[in-house]
């Protein structure tokens, strides 16, 4: 769980490049067994949605996002 968090707080780090970051936090949820794709690497992962602004949330990247948090 430890490295999808670094992969998320990473992924956080490069906001200014929404699509990769968006990328890169969708990764890194889809790399752990699913027991720890929850609770807290979700949070995170959130937390990184809700600070992009709604204007980009019909980019492929974001639905991407989107999608590995259902």
């Amino acid at each position: 769980m430890s490295s999808t968090l670094l992969r998320i707080d990473a992924a956080a780090c490069l906001h200014r490049d929404t699509e990769q970051a968006c990328r890169t936090a969708a990764g890194a949820l889809r790399a752990p067994p699913p027991a720890y794709s929850t609770g807290l690497t979700h949070e995170w992962a959130r937390d990184l949605l809700r600070s992009i602004p709604v204007q980009y949330h019909r980019e492929p990247a974001v639905r991407e996002l989107q999608a590995a948090l259902v």
